[in-house]
Parts: structure tokens; sequence; C-alpha cells
């Protein structure tokens, strides 16, 4: 599954876990697609936050205030 979480105080917190349903597309191999929406204000809090795709890898991103 995907999770966004939120880094607070030195440690991540989970925030969202989006439904995957129907969203993926196979890319090629070994390559495919997710999609999925968020809410608006998801990221609306400035800080650091972690996109984690369970079980494959995760990825840091920061939002300016």
């Amino acid at each position: 599954g995907i999770v966004i979480e939120y880094l607070y105080n030195g440690e991540y917190y989970a925030i969202f876990s989006p439904p995957i349903q129907g969203s993926t597309a196979q890319l090629g191999i070994g390559v495919t697609r997710l999609q999925f929406s968020i809410p608006r204000d998801l990221c609306s809090v400035a800080g650091t936050y972690r996109f984690q795709l369970l079980g494959i890898g995760s990825c840091e991103f920061v939002v300016d205030g």
C-alpha cells in the first residue's frame, strides 16, 4: 500500500493511506504507474513529508510555508 507521513519531533506519523482501486497501469517490464487522489489540503502545513510505497521504498519531500 501507499502511506504519506509527516515528520514531527524526529518521528514520522502516518497522515494518509489512500485506497488504490483500478488505478494501476503497466508501463513496461518492471514499471508501473499508480494513480490516486489525496485531499487538497493534505500537505498544507510546512514541513517534511514522506511518501512510502510499502515493500518498495520511500521518498521524502519538503513543503515550504
